[in-house]
C-alpha cells in the first residue's frame, strides 16, 4: 500500500519521515498559557476585545502592546511590552543574563515583529527561554531530557542510509557523511549506520560519552539543543548545529534531504514546501541565537 502510494520513496526513508514520538514543549501551547500568566500576573486581564474566537481555531491572541523593550536590571535583562514585564507561565518574569544582551534584544524584537495576532510558530526565541527556566532548572528534569535526546542518537535520521534513488545517495553523502565524520572525530567515538530500516545497536561507550558531554551544558543551552533536535528529527544534526560545527542553512537541508530528493523529480508543491523550509531555518536560527554569549 504504501509503495502504491509513495513509489519513488524507498519504504525506510518514508519511515524515518515519520517524526518520532517525544515530549517537548510545544511553543503553540506555550505560547497562550504563556500570554494568561503574563498578562493575569500585570493585572491585565483578557476581554473580548482582546481574545478572537472561531468555531474551527483556538484562542487567537490579539496585540495589545504598542512597543516591546529591553532593560538592565540588577537581576539582568527583562523584556517589557509598554510598561508591562513579560513574565513566564510560573509567574516569574522573564530575566535574562547579563552576558546575553544581544539574546535579550532578539527576543524584544520577536514581540515588537508581531502584527495584529500572535502567530502558533512566531515566537520561538521565547519559547527556547521559558523552556529553559521554567523546566530544565532542576537535575532530575535534566537527566529525564537528556535520556529522551540520547533515544533520538539512537534511531538517528542520519544513521539510515538508503541505496537509491542516485540523487538521495548524493544528499546522504553530501550532507550526512560529513556531520557522522565529524562527531566521530569530535567526540572519539563509533556510529554505526545501516542500510536497513532496523537501527544498528550503537555502542554504549559511545553513548556514554555523548551523555556525558550534554551534562555540561546549562539549561539554556539544553534547551536550545533540545529544539534543534526536535526540529532537524535528528541528534546529531541538532547537536553539530548547536557546537558551531553547520550553518542554519547546512542544518536545514541536511534535515530536508529526502524532501529535496522527491522535489527535485517531482517538483514543489505549491509554497507548501518552500514554508516548511521557512519555518525550519527559523527554528533552528532560534536555537543557535539562544546560545549567544553562553
Amino acid at each position: 500500500m504504501l509503495q502504491r502510494l509513495y513509489p519513488r520513496i524507498p519504504i525506510q526513508s518514508f519511515l524515518r519521515s515519520v517524526p518520532k514520538t517525544a515530549t517537548f514543549y510545544n511553543s503553540n501551547i506555550g505560547i497562550k498559557t504563556t500570554l494568561f500568566a503574563s498578562f493575569s500576573s500585570n493585572s491585565y486581564k483578557l476581554s473580548a476585545e482582546n481574545v478572537e474566537e472561531t468555531p474551527e481555531q483556538p484562542k487567537v491572541f490579539k496585540r495589545f502592546w504598542k512597543a516591546s523593550t529591553f532593560e538592565l536590571t540588577d537581576e539582568g535583562y527583562i523584556i517589557k511590552l509598554d510598561q508591562r514585564i513579560l513574565k513566564m507561565t510560573n509567574g516569574e518574569k522573564l530575566v535574562i543574563s547579563k552576558n546575553q544582551k544581544a539574546f535579550a534584544a532578539l527576543i524584544s524584537g520577536e514581540w515588537e515583529m508581531q502584527e495584529k495576532t500572535l502567530g502558533g510558530h512566531s515566537l520561538p526565541l521565547t519559547s527556547i527561554a521559558f523552556r529553559a527556566r521554567e523546566s530544565l532548572q532542576e537535575e532530575d528534569a535534566r537527566k529525564k531530557v537528556i535520556s529522551a535526546l540520547l533515544k533520538y542518537y539512537i534511531t538517528d535520521t542520519i544513521l539510515f542510509h538508503s541505496e537509491f534513488p542516485e540523487n538521495l545517495v548524493e544528499l546522504q553523502k553530501e550532507c550526512w557523511d560529513p556531520i557522522i565524520e565529524w562527531a566521530q572525530n569530535k567526540f572519539d567515538i563509533e556510529i554505526k549506520i545501516t542500510n536497513g530500516i532496523f537501527s544498528q545497536i550503537q555502542p554504549k561507550k559511545s553513548i556514554d560519552i555523548l551523555e556525558e558531554h550534554l551534562n555540561t551544558y546549562c539549561p539554556q543551552k539544553l534547551a536550545a539543543f533540545e529544539k534543534a533536535v526536535m526540529v532537524s528529527k535528528s541528534f546529531l544534526i541538532g547537536l553539530a548545529l548547536i557546537e558551531r560545527q553547520l550553518s542554519v542553512e547546512q542544518a536545514a537541508k541536511a534535515a530536508r534531504i529526502e524532501v529535496l530528493a522527491q522535489t527535485s523529480f517531482w517538483g514543489t508543491f505549491e509554497s507548501a514546501h518552500e514554508f516548511d523550509e521557512s519555518l525550519i531555518k527559523q527554528d533552528l536560527g532560534a536555537t543557535v541565537c539562544s546560545t549567544i554569549g553562553l
